[in-house]
């Protein structure tokens, strides 16, 4: 491969969209990563806003699925960061540990969801080899309402 054709190749991979998913739990990101590449997206992880912050390409469209009790910064307080920081890259907050307060915060911040984890949970349930056929077309409201519409927001 030329030089030409890998710095080519490498621009139109920066601007395809990605999901970033922020949790300090590994097998969150590690399924969450999975499903989205069964999907062909573009996924990458992270377990603390800071190595998202040394690593994440923000000007690059996607989102970010973002947990809300994170070591360090809380994602609502990353939240808050990334908006003084300039960035409009869309966050949707997923949470086993949430109440209406805390998502009121959220979407009242610029949240596009608010999630709670059960329902990511029965996502990861689902057999490997089925997940991506399946959550596609039964995962309708979470693709629809989490990631499709954010890649024209920027």
């Amino acid at each position: 491969m030329t030089d030409t054709s890998a710095a080519s190749k490498a621009a139109a991979q920066s601007a395809l969209p990605i999901v970033y998913v922020v949790d300090d739990d590994e097998s969150i990101r590690e399924s969450l990563v999975d499903l989205f590449r069964s999907i062909q997206m573009d996924a990458v992880s992270f377990a603390t806003t800071t190595a998202f912050l040394d690593t994440a390409d923000l000007r690059r469209p996607g989102c970010i699925l973002l947990d809300v009790r994170l070591p360090g910064l809380s994602g609502l307080d990353f939240q808050l960061h990334l908006e003084r920081i300039g960035s409009r890259m869309p966050i949707v907050f997923m949470t086993g540990f949430g109440d209406i307060p805390m998502s009121v915060r959220a979407m009242k911040a610029g949240a596009v969801d608010f999630s709670p984890s059960p329902s990511v949970t029965r996502i990861f349930s689902m057999p490997s080899a089925s997940r991506s056929k399946r959550t596609w077309r039964a995962g309708g409201k979470w693709r629809q309402a989490m990631l499709l519409p954010y890649w024209s927001i920027r």
